[in-house]
This record gives C-alpha cells, structure tokens and sequence, in this order.
C-alpha cells in the first residue's frame, strides 16, 4: 500500500483490520513512493482497491487501469468503471462486497486478463486528453448556464 502523505491515525486503523482479519503479513505499508515505480506497482497487483466514497473520478484507479490492473471501488466511480468489465463498484460501506469482489479477481485468472484488457482500453479510449477536456468544458457549461438562471 503507498500514500502520498503520512496519517498516522488512518495507517493505524488499517493495520487494525489487516491484524483482525489475520492477513498482516501479505501487506506491505511502502509510503510515498516516486511517481516513475508507481507503473510497476500497479503492474504486479492483481487488483486496485479503492473503497474512498468521497470522489467520483480518482486519477490512481485509471492509472492502475492504465497499467492493466483491474479495479474495485467505490461505486461513485461509475465514470471510470463499467461494472464487472473493467473491475466491480461496490459501496462504499459493503466491507463484504469488496472482499468478494477482490477474491474473485485474485482467484479467477481469465476474468482478470479479461478486466485487465478491458481496463488498459477503457483509459486508452476514454480518458483522453480531448475527451477529458471535452467533459470539463461541458461541466463549466452547465455551472454557467445554471448560475444565469
């Protein structure tokens, strides 16, 4: 597990739930770690989790789908993740949802080559340069048109 700043209150309650449910050796806690490892990374997971409900769009997930890592979220990120295709969404506070889904993964070799296929062509085809900037605009469209009203 990397992050980019150091909570020590939050780390503490992760490796609670790790000691609790008896898989604290298969968890590693790198810290921050510099951007041109992070692909590699990505690379040797087998799935990225990303439970957080506090975003919709969350750049790590597509960069591990970049990287052909299939993901499981919260389900705000239906913009990133069809689900079953690319990864699962799953509720935020579905603790169970999120094991199964990434025991599944781990365990079920074709359905992660398929989601992984999936996921690198998914970021290659949405998250263009031309397409994000195309969302973007059309986001500060609607704003400007609803504050006018």
């Amino acid at each position: 597990m990397t992050y980019t700043r150091e909570e020590p209150r939050i780390l503490a309650g992760y490796k609670k739930q790790l000691e609790k449910a008896g898989v604290t050796d298969n968890v590693r806690f790198l810290g921050s770690v510099s951007y041109d490892v992070l692909p590699n990374l990505y690379r040797m997971a087998r799935v990225y989790v990303e439970p957080g409900q506090d975003r919709s769009m969350s750049l790590s997930v597509k960069e591990a789908m970049a990287c052909g890592t299939p993901a499981v979220r919260g389900s705000e990120g239906y913009e990133e993740i069809t689900d079953g295709v690319e990864g699962y969404l799953v509720a935020a506070t579905d603790i169970a949802g999120f094991v199964d889904r990434v025991v599944l993964i781990c365990t079920d070799r074709d359905l992660r080559n398929r989601q992984s296929k999936a996921a690198v062509e998914r970021v290659r085809t949405q998250f263009t340069w031309a397409k994000v900037a195309a969302r973007i605009g059309a986001a500060v469209h609607d704003i400007t048109v609803i504050n006018r009203k």
